[in-house]
């Protein structure tokens, strides 16, 4: 699926949403939306990513940017 059908999808059901729901339901959900989106890109792991900084350090120099390995090295 494609950026473009995701947002029209997302545009879709928002729309429905505004249509259908009284104003602090449409608070509510908007909310609900944006913690749900916080807690997932925090809490959910991504396979094969690793964001400590001393394995970001490593995959900076194995790419060949040392500059970039010790600016993730002295943090």
């Amino acid at each position: 699926m494609g950026v473009l059908n995701r947002i029209a999808l997302c545009y879709f059901f928002g729309g429905l949403m505004f249509i259908f729901l009284p104003l602090r339901a449409l608070i509510g959900a908007a909310a609900a939306i944006l913690i749900g989106y916080w807690a997932m890109m925090k809490y959910v792991p991504i396979r094969d990513i690793h964001m400590e900084q001393n394995a970001l350090a490593v995959q900076a120099a194995q790419t060949g940017k040392p500059e970039l390995a010790a600016e993730f090295s002295h943090h």
